[in-house]
């Protein structure tokens, strides 16, 4: 008697497992989680690469003021004070501006949205907080110049 309800049990153990596993599918079970959303992304128009323009070709700064950020463009700055993001518009979309500073040179990628618009390399001195803003290259920094 007690095998039978042994047998009896791993029986209905492994129908539950099968009916689990085939059942309750939908058409949609082969989309991963968020399916829908990446859909509407994908739907959003094409970055217009010729949009892009460097930050001071967009925005003209008063360079004397300490921090020159303004309804047209905001910076952000690292631990060291100097310039390590910039947002601004062109046309109804931002523009995302990233340094990254690197043995005497600053690297700068510039985002449309996720796309890469930009990528220089440009030589710069070394940090002084005693030097205020600067345009280089058509992009705006704080206690560097160029070399």
């Amino acid at each position: 008697m007690k095998k039978w309800i042994g047998l009896a049990a791993v029986a209905l153990s492994a129908t539950l497992v099968l009916c689990s596993c085939s059942g309750g599918q939908n058409k949609d079970a082969d989309q991963p989680a968020g399916a829908e959303q990446q859909t509407a992304e994908t739907t959003e128009a094409p970055v217009d690469l010729s949009l892009y323009k460097k930050p001071a070709e967009v925005v003209k700064l008063d360079l004397s003021k300490e921090d020159p950020s303004n309804d047209e463009m905001r910076f952000v700055y690292d631990d060291e004070g100097r310039v390590s993001q910039c947002y601004y518009n062109i046309e109804d979309e931002e523009i995302y501006v990233n340094y990254k500073y690197e043995d005497g040179a600053v690297q700068i990628y510039a985002f449309i949205r996720a796309v890469v618009v930009a990528d220089e390399r440009i030589e710069i001195s070394e940090y002084s907080a005693d030097q205020g803003f600067t345009e280089i290259n058509g992009y705006y920094f704080k206690g560097v110049t160029a070399k």
